[in-house]
């Protein structure tokens, strides 16, 4: 016998993060850098990409991915997400 989780996400791994951002100008994208610097190199269990969505004009927007894979953890999501440029993060499972 077994138990299975009814949460749909306990079976999947996490593998990157989206960071939409509430605007897109200099000091937001300097303020993103400086966050994700503060955690790229921090111990992270789970590590993965990170999209970037920032807002343009006429409701348009553009998304990229980072080079890099970083720590998407807890803690890595609670720094990234107290930058008031933030507006939301939403996890990216398999």
């Amino acid at each position: 016998n077994s138990v299975a989780s009814l949460d749909p996400d306990v079976s999947r791994a996490l593998k990157g993060i989206i960071i939409r951002l509430r605007i897109a100008n200099e000091e937001s994208l300097t303020d993103l850098e400086q966050s994700i610097e503060a955690v790229k190199n921090a111990p992270s269990r789970k590590i993965g990409y990170v999209d970037v969505i920032a807002p343009l004009q006429a409701g348009r927007e553009a998304q990229w991915r980072l080079p890099d894979k970083v720590g998407i953890g807890d803690k890595a999501r609670a720094v990234l997400k107290a930058s008031q440029y933030v507006e939301l993060i939403e996890e990216v499972y398999e």
